[in-house]
């Protein structure tokens, strides 16, 4: 039978998946200039985490075990960390594929994202084009 903290743990497992798709697109994804590719290839795990979410809900109200419930709650904290990372990652992304479009459309500026959840904006120009800082 399966426990909340392993059914918590699968769900972080599949979060963390989504987050190294996140932080590492695949190239046809980066030529496509499309994040929608990206979550969309994202949307069953996170379907499937939660939905093992709501499995290790049920069972850590039944759990009668302190320990068990400690240990699950640990791991939910982890999650509940992760999650936040996950979803700054999926707004700098949204806000990269945004800048690199209207790089493509000819615009002055873009805006790239990074793994420490930061966000940068370069509106610099030489004398041979636009200079991207990143």
């Amino acid at each position: 039978m399966a426990n909340a903290r392993g059914l918590i743990d699968e769900a972080r497992s599949h979060l963390a998946n989504v987050r190294r798709r996140l932080l590492h697109p695949e190239p046809a994804v980066l030529d496509a200039v499309m994040l929608d590719a990206v979550l969309d290839d994202a949307l069953p795990r996170l379907e499937r985490a939660i939905g093992l979410l709501r499995q290790g809900e049920m069972l850590l109200t039944s759990q009668t075990s302190p320990t068990e419930r400690s240990q699950a709650w640990d791991s939910a904290r982890q999650l509940r960390h992760e999650l936040a990372q996950v979803n700054a990652l999926a707004r700098q992304a949204n806000e990269f594929y945004a800048g690199r479009i209207r790089l493509l459309s000819g615009e002055d500026f873009a805006v790239c994202y990074n793994s420490s959840a930061k966000a940068s904006v370069s509106e610099k120009r030489s004398e041979k084009g636009l200079v991207l800082h990143g």
